[in-house]
């Protein structure tokens, strides 16, 4: 024995894909993922939506509290108001 470990798979190497349910649902608002924090990419991902779905609206709700992060990010852009369920 050389005191070499040889490790062999049978599964190619892929590239790590990013899910967007783990930003919108599954993650903790104060933990990282991919080097991004969750709370400030839930704040861009509402400030997307509100470039990309213009609304004629006066309030914004935010269901479910995972989107709360996200909503923040509605009324900067639009000047709505936010408002707690």
């Amino acid at each position: 024995m050389t005191g070499r470990t040889a490790f062999r798979t049978s599964f190619p190497r892929v590239k790590p894909a990013f899910c967007i349910f783990e930003y919108v649902y599954f993650a903790r608002p104060d933990s990282n993922i991919f080097g991004e924090n969750v709370y400030l990419i839930r704040k861009k991902l509402g400030a997307r939506l509100a470039d990309e779905s213009p609304a004629d609206a006066d309030l914004v709700m935010p269901i479910p509290d995972s989107g709360n992060y996200a909503a923040l990010g509605l009324p900067r852009e639009r000047a709505f108001l936010l408002r707690w369920a």
